[in-house]
């Protein structure tokens, strides 16, 4: 006979978990004023960007990567990417704000399975990158429409100059998303993550980046300058190299190597902050 004292047994699933998980993440989210301070600013970035690309094409006779340039946000040409940065920083929020301010008890209460819990952070963190990216393109190509851009829409949309870059740019955006995710669970103390993001893609490699260069006893590991890994991002969306503009043949990496590179990075952290997460204290 059945006590009736006894516990019931738990009947949640790893799946029901993680979409209940989801759904706190993405009221959190919605509700947070960062998230739309962000993605205004990335559209308004954009925007303008397009905006001047265009009006210049309007009196010159721009070549058809300038096109992907404009629907990227200048990513190629931008300290640092400025969309990429925002998804990062929304990855760093999701987890960072739960340290940050003692919510991650009550949200371990709730979801008991911490590796439901990170993955729902992650998914949900994966679908606003890309959706954010995609809100960036879709922008600037309204913009060339509206305003100044027809003789530049006009060059066609191949996909070695325009589909390529964008496809990196998607993906990049996605992969900053991951890696601002990961830190801020390694660190679990979100200045320091957002400190990492801006300061390591801006300062850290360029400067990694230019003694690999410059340094002439460094010639034989100069290639390595190919996978300091932000700078492996930017290069996903690339459409010129330096021979293009009669600069020294840096090692810069191809976009099919900054991807698998930045890539592999972001799967690095995020499994090195899922570990974590699930052997340390809350």
């Amino acid at each position: 006979m059945e006590c009736s004292g006894a516990a019931a047994p738990r009947t949640d699933t790893g799946g029901a978990l993680v979409i209940g998980a989801s759904r706190y993440e993405v009221a959190r989210l919605r509700t947070l004023r960062s998230t739309w301070w962000l993605l205004g600013i990335s559209l308004v970035v954009t925007v303008a960007i397009a905006f001047a690309i265009g009006m210049v094409s309007r009196t010159n006779d721009l070549e058809v990567e300038y096109l992907a340039i404009a629907l990227t946000a200048g990513t190629e040409f931008a300290p640092v990417p400025l969309t990429a940065v925002f998804a990062g920083l929304v990855g760093a929020f999701s987890l960072g704000h739960e340290y940050r301010y003692g919510t991650i008890r009550p949200a371990l209460s709730a979801v008991p399975r911490r590796t439901a819990l990170i993955v729902a952070k992650l998914a949900v963190t994966s679908v606003f990158a890309v959706l954010l990216a995609a809100l960036n393109v879709a922008a600037a190509y309204v913009t060339l429409l509206v305003i100044p851009g027809e003789r530049l829409l006009a060059k066609g949309y191949g996909w070695d100059a325009v589909g390529r870059p964008i496809l990196g740019f998607v993906l990049a955006v996605l992969i900053w998303g991951v890696v601002g995710l990961s830190l801020a669970g390694l660190f679990r103390n979100l200045p320091a993550t957002i400190v990492v993001l801006l300061v390591v893609p801006l300062i850290v490699e360029s400067i990694l980046f230019a003694v690999l260069q410059f340094v002439p006893a460094l010639d034989d590991v100069s290639w390595l300058s190919k996978y300091l890994p932000f700078s492996a991002g930017t290069a996903m969306v690339a459409v010129f190299q330096p021979s293009d503009f009669d600069q020294p043949d840096f090692d810069v990496a191809t976009p099919l190597q900054g991807g698998l590179t930045f890539g592999a990075f972001g799967l690095v952290l995020f499994v090195a902050a899922w570990l974590l997460f699930r052997r340390r204290d809350a």
